[in-house]
């Protein structure tokens, strides 16, 4: 098929991407990622994140998002990564906004590598999982202290394009403990609103952006403009820049019965899968109640069954109403700030999916 334009599709909850302009070769173009035993002696666990980028304002890590201008990346994970080991990053690597290496535009770009390491946390069913742990930066990747990252190059993709070579060179440096520790212990003391009136001082735009309860983001804030000197809305902000695609998008939303429905049999299954004793193994951890992993939805609820305060029943009842109106807010989200250029008010179903490939075929041939 013919793409008469540079075109993106954006589906909620799925994307696609559709782009023209000259391609590279079959297979894509490959790099090859290392770190320097001078960056960190030891085998590293995490998600390497490749960075392309057509924008010279800012490093590409920090130009990824949900918008229009966001620039293109691709993940692959590794486990044991070794100082001087090569990991190769090709088309097999997942992309957003662009799904794959091979379908990338020919033309000159910025690169850079990412490092988001994971920690190795062993649970009490014997399985073992690797993760990313929030340290202090409100698990943003692009900024944790302790991720690597390379310095950006420029460089020119084509056709005869062979591996490049990316060594990450440069590590996020951490947020020091006396003043994590501090943002904790002056929050303790001064409470919300007057802590917040702190943050003002230092970071006037994140204060204006967050009510004084949300304690978790107003000490992350604070720590880190403490730390850097530097505002984290100014860490995250790229400069506007005109898009080099024409998108649309395609909103699914279902009627909100089904929806509901879809939702309530999703938490039974949880249930049945062991969700119980997944609660009750983090009720062990005697974390403290303000934490976001004991505010995630349905957790509560589950917790106070195992206090003995309602029954078994009472908590899944009441977790599944919790649940619904998660699903509530984010369908009123999509309906106020999503100008989608074809809804469907319907369950999914073939005849939708027939319905959206028409509106695609449309838009490709309006170009």
């Amino acid at each position: 098929m013919f793409f008469p334009t540079r075109t993106v599709i954006f589906l909620a909850l799925i994307a696609g991407v559709l782009v023209s302009a000259p391609l590279l070769h079959a297979a894509g173009p490959s790099f090859s990622v290392s770190f320097p035993k001078s960056r960190n002696e030891k085998p590293l666990d995490g998600r390497i994140f490749l960075l392309l980028s057509t924008d010279p304002s800012a490093e590409p890590r920090m130009q990824i998002d949900d918008s229009v201008r966001t620039q293109m990346m691709f993940g692959m994970d590794v486990d044991g990564m070794k100082p001087g080991q090569t990991v190769v990053v090709d088309d097999s690597a997942n992309g957003y906004p662009i799904r794959s290496l091979r379908d990338v535009p020919a033309g000159e770009y910025y690169v850079q590598a990412v490092l988001h390491r994971y920690e190795t946390f062993h649970r009490s069913d014997g399985h073992t999982v690797k993760l990313p742990m929030d340290r202090g930066e409100g698990q943003h990747w692009n900024i944790a202290p302790g991720n690597l990252y390379s310095t950006p190059q420029k460089i020119k993709l084509g056709p005869a394009t062979g591996p490049i070579a990316i060594v990450l060179d440069q590590a996020i440096p951490p947020i020091p403990p006396e003043v994590r520790a501090k943002a904790a212990a002056l929050y303790g003391e001064l409470g919300g609103e007057r802590f917040r009136a702190e943050l003002a001082r230092l970071d006037p735009e994140s204060a204006a952006l967050l009510p004084s309860g949300d304690r978790q983001r107003l000490i992350r804030a604070f720590e880190i403009v403490r730390a850097t000197g530097i505002p984290i809305g100014a860490w995250q902000r790229r400069k506007p820049d005109q898009a080099p695609y024409r998108f649309a998008s395609i909103l699914l939303m279902p009627p909100r019965e089904a929806l509901y429905a879809a939702c309530d049999a999703r938490f039974l299954r949880m249930i049945e899968a062991g969700a119980l004793g997944e609660a009750a193994a983090l009720a062990a951890r005697a974390l403290a109640p303000d934490l976001p992993a004991m505010k995630g939805v349905g957790v509560p609820e589950l917790l106070r069954h195992l206090r003995g305060d309602i029954s078994l029943d009472e908590a899944i009842a009441l977790a599944m109403r919790e649940t619904r109106r998660y699903a509530k807010r984010q369908t009123t989200w999509f309906r106020h700030q999503m100008a989608a250029g074809l809804r469907l008010n319907e369950q999914y179903s073939e005849s939708l999916l027939r319905c959206s490939c028409h509106f695609v075929d449309q838009l490709l041939l309006t170009g």
